[in-house]
């Protein structure tokens, strides 16, 4: 019998060049050539193949809402209030018309799997979760989407109709608890109260943690204490993380120690943050990201994530994660040919572990999601962030790009 697909001269990261033999969705073999013959045979000439982009922080229900209420100041707090706005007159299926075209701009640009946050709160209540559980349904055959419930306050009177959204929510099948600590009057007793949440649900957590360049608002120590004394390692993301750049060098190494024994996946959101933070400073501007060379100097995985797409928080963004490779590269000095690598990990292998992929590779036995690029030069993917030529899901092709265009998604086309 026949295999179903055949990637013949594909080169990898690493510059082999070989054929990739694809059948019933996995990669049954990868050799300099393969024998025998398929339904379907792609030559790509020495193109660059990768595993498919992860994206492990971003926020399907509010993207592409720009210019509904402009956030003028271009503060958080701001862009907090303008989304409420327009959560308020949002509908399941403004959100759910909304969230498919990223999701598909996503899916174009060579990303199969999503995790995204989805607000809960008075404005909203459970529309965009409503959303997004039919998204992930509607794109189950090429798209894995993992859902974060995203409320706060969780604690106190106050937060008692967030913490039944919440409940609510986990009840209707979304994935994980997450939060937003920094922003509530009790960082820690926010916390305590996901980590409650989680074990009653048996759902692992994911927290927006410190958005804020202010050293005030630091609780990743916490955080990270928190995932010890409740045996939570491995199980804990932590988006953001700005203000850990905002503390002292002694603080910083005792956290960054901390998160390591934790096990901690931290997430790194250049776009948003540096268009987010650094509001008040005068000069010089602070870049708004977290320490992300020290992190990775001390072995703690860091992804990265898009976060924010054309909304009030950050009117930027295209769902394109290798050009979010691109900007952290520049944002966190990542050049050499070792830090740039990190850099496209922290974009595929490093999210596939924290959204729990185990078979995320160009090897023998991992589900066939792979990306083609239109380049020959796997030593400057990031500099040039080529087209994407052929996106492959469950080893089927579902997108493919046969122009020179590529702006804001045009110039590719999709096959589902």
């Amino acid at each position: 019998m026949p295999l179903d697909l055949i990637l013949r001269d594909a080169r990898l990261a690493d510059g082999a060049r070989v054929d990739v033999a694809i059948d019933d969705g996995m990669i049954t073999a990868v050799a300099p050539t393969i024998t025998g013959e398929a339904a379907q045979e792609l030559r790509l000439g020495g193109r660059v193949l990768l595993p498919a982009f992860v994206e492990s922080h971003t926020h399907l229900d509010k993207s592409l809402t720009y210019g509904l209420s402009l956030n003028r100041s271009g503060t958080l707090r701001e862009a907090i209030a303008r989304i409420h706005e327009i959560q308020a007159r949002d509908t399941v299926e403004t959100v759910y018309q909304r969230a498919q075209v990223s999701a598909r701009r996503y899916l174009g640009f060579g990303t199969i799997t999503i995790r995204t946050h989805v607000d809960l709160n008075a404005h909203i209540g459970l529309r965009a979760v409503e959303a997004l559980l039919r998204l992930r349904e509607s794109l189950s055959e090429v798209m894995r989407i993992q859902l974060v419930a995203l409320a706060h306050p969780l604690t106190g009177d106050a937060g008692k109709s967030c913490r039944e959204l919440v409940e609510e929510s986990l009840r209707m099948g979304v994935d994980l608890v997450g939060g937003a600590p920094a922003l509530t009057i009790d960082p820690g007793a926010e916390i305590d109260t996901v980590f409650a949440l989680a074990t009653r649900y048996q759902r692992d957590i994911d927290l927006h943690m410190d958005e804020s360049d202010d050293a005030a608002d630091f609780c990743l120590p916490y955080l990270a204490q928190k995932t010890l004394a409740e045996g939570f390692q491995g199980r804990v993301t932590a988006g953001h993380c700005c203000s850990l750049a905002a503390v002292n060098d002694h603080a910083a190494a005792r956290a960054i120690e901390l998160v390591r024994q934790a096990e901690i996946t931290v997430i790194t959101l250049p776009s948003a943050n540096m268009y987010l933070q650094g509001r008040l400073d005068h000069g010089p501007i602070r870049r708004g990201i977290t320490q992300v060379r020290q992190l990775l100097a001390a072995g703690v995985p860091v992804a990265c994530g898009s976060d924010n797409v054309r909304d009030p928080f950050n009117p930027f963004g295209r769902c394109d994660l290798l050009l979010v490779a691109n900007l952290l590269a520049h944002a966190a000095h990542l050049g050499s040919p070792d830090e740039q690598a990190e850099a496209l990990r922290s974009v595929t292998s490093t999210p596939a572990r924290v959204v729990g992929l185990t078979d995320h590779a160009v090897a023998p036995g991992c589900q066939a999601d792979l990306v083609v690029l239109d380049s020959t030069d796997p030593a400057g993917i990031l500099a040039d962030v080529p087209p994407r030529r052929y996106v492959i899901a469950k080893g089927k092709v579902v997108a493919e790009t046969r122009t020179s265009q590529w702006i804001a998604g045009v110039g590719h086309r999709e096959l589902v």
